[in-house]
């Protein structure tokens, strides 16, 4: 049944953009729509489409539009306007009564997206008009905060349960490899990002958001934290890392990486945290690793032994 909350349109199907055909009130219509307005550049086009189709789709379809819409505005770098299709999302859902939790793959990775975007990029002016001065200037000093307060919001949608808080161990051997799992997993979740939304892909039922959390959005932040020079928040996001790694690997034992991030991740995070001379971060990412039986590559063994030698050093 449509929701409650569809725009004031009512039943009168959508005009459609400038220069473009009428549009349709079926799923692919809308989706059409969407992905032309990324041709058009015309981002706010695009956020009214979502809303307009709120009146003729139920919520499957209604997620496939969300993730045709938020690819359009991450495309067009508005991810002010993305931030606020997502709470329009995040609410029209809880109308209907589909919490985040039980979103299609399409949906969550939709939100992955965005918190990639606004960890880069934040929601500046400055950087939509002109990204290589605003760097410069200083104007994503704000996007790691903007960032932390999505995932906040996340949280609050998405608990994670209770993971085991045990300090991380000092060292061990890590198990055996198995990055082909790893890599077709993330083959997996790059292959639903990147394809084309459709009422089939909407019906492909995602994984808990926050699980999605754990191993796509704290390592990255971490890496960002460590880039500003702040280790102890880095530390604390690995180590919540972790601990998701470790209950998962205890819940499922068959799949013990399910929760890992990639090998590289883990390299980048063990080198940051090295230069940072804190090596409480570095035995953290030996954790993940170990309860998820990765073995670092040859790189990720290098920078291991540079930075237990830099704690050496310092010892």
């Amino acid at each position: 049944m449509p929701s409650s909350a569809s725009s004031a349109s009512g039943s009168l199907p959508p005009q459609p953009a400038p220069g473009t055909a009428a549009m349709g009130t079926d799923v692919n219509s809308f989706i059409v729509h969407a992905n032309h307005c990324a041709k058009l550049k015309q981002p706010r086009v695009a956020l009214s489409i979502y809303e307009e189709s709120s009146a003729f789709l139920d919520a499957a379809e209604q997620g496939a539009v969300f993730a045709a819409v938020m690819r359009t505005l991450l495309k067009l770098r508005r991810v002010d306007l993305a931030l606020a299709l997502h709470e329009l999302h995040v609410q029209e859902m809880l109308l209907r009564q589909t919490p985040v939790d039980a979103w299609s793959a399409i949906e969550q990775q939709a939100q992955v997206a965005l918190f990639v975007q606004l960890l880069r990029h934040g929601t500046s002016a400055d950087i939509v008009a002109s990204p290589a001065s605003a760097k410069q200037s200083g104007a994503y000093h704000g996007s790691i905060a903007e960032a932390e307060r999505l995932l906040a919001r996340l949280d609050d949608l998405s608990p994670p349960p209770p993971t085991d808080a045990r300090t991380p161990s000092a060292g061990g051997a890590v198990g055996t490899n198995v990055m082909a799992e790893e890599a077709a997993r993330a083959a997996a979740a790059a292959a639903t990002v990147a394809e084309v939304a459709t009422a089939a892909v909407a019906s492909r039922t995602g994984e808990q958001l926050w699980k999605l959390i754990c191993r796509q959005m704290l390592p990255p932040l971490a890496l960002a934290r460590l880039r500003r020079q702040e280790p102890n928040r880095a530390l604390a996001l690995i180590r919540r890392h972790a601990s998701g790694v470790r209950w998962a690997a205890e819940k499922m034992p068959e799949h013990p990486a399910a929760l890992a991030a990639p090998l590289e991740t883990y390299t980048q995070l063990m080198r940051g945290f090295g230069k940072a001379k804190c090596p409480a971060g570095v035995y953290d990412c030996l954790d993940a690793l170990e309860a998820a039986a990765l073995t670092p590559d040859s790189e990720g063994m290098q920078v291991l032994v540079d930075a237990l030698a830099q704690q050496e050093r310092i010892g």
